[in-house]
């Protein structure tokens, strides 16, 4: 981000999460959306909470090692880039 690089576990929940976001970063994903990238068999009923959990994991990392706060932002199970 801006030249800088945090790493996130390859292949983990994380990684496609912020994978997905970057593929379309000025736009909304719905949640249902990240569970597809994530897991095609997920049950929709306990994925949410862990797509929105993954998320509060990837801004805790990114603030503690670029110093961006809240990267990813969340609202009525729509998930979105911050743009800096």
């Amino acid at each position: 981000w801006g030249g800088k690089e945090c790493a996130l576990p390859f292949k983990k929940i994380e990684y496609c999460i912020a994978e997905a976001l970057f593929e379309k970063p000025d736009g909304k994903l719905v949640e249902n959306d990240l569970i597809a990238a994530t897991d095609m068999i997920a049950d929709k009923a306990d994925s949410g909470r862990r797509i929105y959990d993954a998320m509060q994991r990837i801004n805790k990392k990114v603030q503690a090692e670029l110093g961006i706060e809240k990267l990813i932002q969340y609202s009525n199970s729509h998930y979105w880039i911050t743009k800096i």
